[in-house]
């Protein structure tokens, strides 16, 4: 018998990711392929393992009284779904082909959340000597960071490595309990304070689609010097984020025709040591809203954003208010990622995600010696040509601001983003 422990309030970010319409767009999926043999019971030993030490595999969401006020129930355990499909009777191409296709179809597939933990896993067997797992975890209990550690916790348990750890402090139960204490206190009232009066007034560009989600998503994806954009950061004593914001404030400026602009971003309490890697979701949505003057160049509109960004994180414990925004941007230095990259033997296989918003959705990775950054968007909204575009653009900008750092933003821009006329946002 399944037994419930505590409940939990959870987090805005959290909840919106239950309370959106989409069904399946939350769905994060992680697929590794390893050359090691199959062993279906150590594997489901490794499940449990992983389950009793996490406590978001035991989670259920619970919508009180059918009123919408939503909660996660924590139980002692849980039935993890898992299942297992042997294609090793093929050769090894079509094998692995039809398991990374199989594992699309599987990712794409609704997890009642209420009724059922938010983790499945199924192993496909491509030989005698290599499988693939994949896992797919609910955004609400997971952020990238949480899945990696999911996944990296998963592999070490089936290989016998004691990677995880159980430590309640690092449990996500432990995490929501500190928010909802914080909630009550005159520190998170001062928090709410400055975002009504950052936020006051914002005005969001109009848009012509009314698509919750697209089965596709539309992407263009581009690299960019790191060394570039560093001399740019460490000559205005900033960071390479605070680069790509600014730039991204300058095209959501020349696309909507506003000098009122809102840019949004990820930030994470992973950053005060307690859960840079455990599992669950530790995000906070936040918005860097950024008004343009006639006379700005980009190196004072750079400076400008530095303060903004730096006053959002410190009040980010009331900031979820993301996702009305029309763009926004998820930002990762390589050092994050290259924990499950190490072993030869462990290969990932990049898997889409169902695009949910008609958001524009910027993910820049950070390297040693470059920037990658790829933007994807609903295909319902944006055409491949119109993607490409946008990202030809931000590159552009990124350029002009390296070059031209004290250029004013009104040589580069349409006279009419100063003019107090914002347009209708056209996409297609």
């Amino acid at each position: 018998m399944i037994k419930i422990e505590k409940e939990y309030y959870l987090t805005p970010s959290c909840r919106y990711f239950i309370s959106s319409d989409s069904d399946v767009s939350w769905n994060l999926p992680l697929c590794v392929e390893l050359d090691h043999p199959f062993d279906e019971a150590k594997m489901r030993k490794a499940i449990d393992k992983l389950t009793a030490e996490n406590d978001v595999m035991r989670c259920r969401v619970r919508n009180k009284n059918g009123s919408g006020e939503y909660t996660v129930l924590i139980a002692d355990k849980a039935d993890i779904d898992f299942t297992v499909q042997d294609r090793s009777g093929k050769s090894y191409e079509e094998a692995y082909a039809d398991s990374v296709e199989d594992a699309k179809a599987f990712t794409a597939e609704k997890i009642d959340i209420f009724s059922s933990p938010p983790v499945r896993i199924r192993c496909y067997l491509i030989s005698a000597e290599s499988f693939l797992i994949c896992m797919v975890v609910h955004h609400y209990v997971a952020d990238a960071v949480g899945v990696a550690a999911l996944g990296t916790g998963l592999i070490g348990c089936y290989l016998g490595k004691d990677i995880h750890s159980s430590d309640d402090t690092k449990q996500f139960g432990y995490y929501l309990e500190k928010c909802g204490e914080m909630l009550v206190t005159e520190e998170y009232k001062k928090q709410a304070d400055y975002w009504r009066n950052a936020m006051n007034g914002l005005e969001m560009p109009v848009s012509i689609s009314k698509s919750a989600v697209s089965p596709l998503s539309a992407d263009h994806q581009f690299v960019i010097s790191r060394d570039m954009l560093y001399e740019l950061a460490r000559n205005n004593r900033t960071t390479i984020f605070n680069v790509v914001m600014t730039a991204l404030s300058v095209l959501y400026a020349d696309m909507y025709g506003s000098i009122d602009t809102a840019v949004g971003f990820i930030s994470s309490d992973r950053r005060d040591g307690m859960f840079s890697s455990s599992t669950g979701n530790y995000t906070r949505m936040l918005t860097a809203r950024l008004t343009w003057d006639k006379n700005d160049s980009y190196r004072s509109a750079l400076r400008k954003m530095v303060g903004i960004t730096s006053e959002a994180v410190e009040n980010s414990a009331a900031g979820d208010n993301l996702y009305s925004l029309p763009i926004y941007v998820s930002y990762i230095d390589e050092r994050q990622t290259r924990r499950m990259s190490s072993s030869s033997d462990i290969r990932f296989i990049g898997i889409p995600i169902p695009h949910p918003t008609d958001c524009l959705m910027l993910a820049c990775i950070e390297k040693s010696d470059e920037v990658n950054i790829g933007i994807t968007a609903n295909a319902e909204c944006y055409t491949d040509d119109k993607i490409s575009e946008t990202g030809i653009k931000l590159l552009e900008i990124l350029r002009n601001m390296v070059l031209f750092p004290d250029r004013k933003l009104c040589d580069f821009l349409p006279e009419a983003v100063f003019s107090g006329n914002d347009t209708e946002l056209i996409m297609i």
